[in-house]
């Protein structure tokens, strides 16, 4: 007797279970949470290196700047801002990387990722005139943020704002932009995903 009909052998079960809503979403969702984990390290640490080596080709500082930091590299000061820099998984698909908003530092970083003109006032304005008097030698005492600036560099050299000085402008330093806009970065996450998909379609089909 002539017998037909399809025989589901052990390639077939596999294949089921690997087309199972439900079980395939959630090795899907353990594999990509492993890969985002290894795209905010590897980001994470590209972004503090960038900076440390001052490869940004960022606009260089202004001779106020260079001053009060003792350096021309752009970014790098204390090493708060590189700190800082960290990385979030927040669910399987994502991800943040950079200064998290919870860092007493985030109103910094924003202000060199973006950049950003502050107006000179009166009291800025004094203040400066404060400093250029005590590097003169005069005994004018400090404090606030005077102070804290003359422990920067307690010595002669401190000038005042220019009577035509209308605002102080710095210029944006977008330091995570290159994680995201550099081709080899993103082949090399697009890599990481494609392999967290394969592995949880080989989890979903043992």
């Amino acid at each position: 007797m002539l017998i037909t009909g399809v025989t589901l052998d052990l390639g077939w079960k596999r294949f089921a279970g690997m087309l199972h809503p439900s079980k395939f979403a959630r090795h899907l969702d353990g594999q990509m949470k492993r890969a985002n984990g290894l795209v905010g390290m590897r980001l994470k640490g590209q972004a503090k290196r960038h900076i440390a080596s001052g490869s940004g080709g960022y606009k260089a500082n202004r001779p106020l700047t260079v001053f009060i930091k003792g350096s021309s590299l752009p970014l790098a000061d204390d090493g708060d801002l590189v700190g800082s820099i960290n990385y979030h998984v927040v669910s399987p698909y994502h991800v943040e990387i950079g200064v998290m908003r919870a860092s007493p530092f985030a109103d910094i970083a924003e202000i060199v990722h973006e950049g950003r003109t502050i107006p000179v006032t009166a009291k800025m304005r004094s203040m400066f005139f404060m400093l250029w008097l005590r590097s003169q030698g005069h005994p004018v005492p400090l404090s606030g943020r005077a102070k804290e600036l003359w422990n920067r560099r307690p010595e002669r050299g401190w000038l005042r704002l220019g009577d035509t000085k209308r605002a102080i402008i710095i210029p944006p330093r977008p330091f995570m932009m290159f994680v995201s806009t550099d081709p080899s970065v993103r082949v090399w996450i697009e890599k990481q995903w494609l392999s967290a998909l394969k592995a949880a379609f080989s989890k979903a089909a043992s």
